[in-house]
């Protein structure tokens, strides 16, 4: 992400880098289809853009349509 910068002692290589944590991209996911307090400030400050995963990108913009919508967003769990 490109907003936070939150990460692990040794980034990866490159300016980049610095400014993505797949670990907290995740998180941020967490609170975005909790559901709960955060989910309509996360979606307005947000953008699909400040995710470098596609997988990433592609929840936060599935989770923003719902926000949105007032739907409540309901993950679902796959079990392999």
């Amino acid at each position: 992400m490109t907003k936070t910068m939150v990460g692990s002692h040794e980034p990866p290589d490159g300016p980049e880098g610095y400014l993505c944590d797949p670990h907290a991209e995740r998180a941020v996911l967490a609170a975005v289809v909790s559901g709960g307090p955060l989910t309509q400030h996360l979606v307005s400050v947000l953008e699909e853009g400040d995710f470098t995963d596609a997988m990433h990108r592609g929840i936060f913009s599935a989770a923003a349509a719902l926000s949105l919508h007032a739907r409540r967003i309901a993950p679902h769990h796959r079990h392999r």
